[in-house]
């Protein structure tokens, strides 16, 4: 049985992220968000891709969070947040660093 090493680097397609986290969002080192998942794209007709991440999403813990630099900060820890324009959809999700682009 192969051992994969500690913190290993895989790569995955966009469209095997999508099927594997359908409401993810890429965010770029700008702070734009760049791609979603298909489900998350459901939630906004006019569409998430373009928009500063924290324009359309208000961080709602923790509240520190104010610039891209912040939201990497806080790699792997739970954030909760919601939808700018759908106040009353709230979400949890983690933050993780994309190796070479500066986002995550």
């Amino acid at each position: 049985m192969n051992a994969l090493p500690p913190d290993p680097l895989i790569r995955l397609s966009l469209d095997s992220l999508s099927r594997l986290m359908p409401m993810h969002a890429i965010v770029g080192a700008t702070g734009h968000i760049e791609h979603t998942g298909p489900t998350l794209a459901k939630l906004d007709p006019e569409g998430f891709v373009g928009l500063r991440f924290l324009e359309a999403f208000e961080m709602r813990r923790p509240r520190e969070i104010a610039t891209i630099a912040n939201l990497r900060g806080k790699t792997g820890q739970p954030l909760r947040l919601r939808m700018r324009n759908a106040p009353d959809v709230g979400m949890n999700g983690l933050a993780l660093p994309l190796p070479g682009h500066g986002g995550c």
